[in-house]
C-alpha cells in the first residue's frame, strides 16, 4: 500500500497550495521510465521504491549526477524486476 500513499499524499500536497513542478510523483517501470528520468542532470533528488537490481542501477546514475538518493529496495512490493517503481523526484 506504500505506493498509493505517496499518490494520495502527492494529492494532498496540490490541495495544500504546493505549486506545480515542485514535487512529482511518477508510477513506471524502473528500468525504462526511472532509468530515463534519472539520466537529466538537472534532476538533484531521488527518492524511489524498487527491485534491489533496478535501484543499484538508477543509484549508480544518480551518483553520476552528484544528486541526491533515497532508496527502498526489495520487499513484497517490489520483489521482482518486472513490477513497477515509484518515485518523487524534486
Amino acid at each position: 500500500m506504500a505506493p498509493l500513499t505517496v499518490i494520495k499524499f502527492a494529492e494532498m500536497a496540490r490541495e495544500a497550495g504546493i505549486p506545480d513542478g515542485v514535487l512529482s510523483v511518477l508510477v513506471g517501470f524502473g528500468h525504462t521510465t526511472g532509468r530515463t528520468l534519472v539520466e537529466n542532470p538537472t534532476i538533484r533528488k531521488v527518492d524511489v521504491t524498487a527491485g534491489t537490481q533496478t535501484g543499484k542501477v538508477l543509484g549508480s546514475i544518480v551518483g553520476g549526477n552528484l544528486a541526491s538518493y533515497t532508496a527502498e529496495l526489495g520487499g513484497k512490493v517490489c520483489n521482482q524486476e518486472s513490477s513497477s517503481s515509484w518515485f518523487s523526484m524534486i
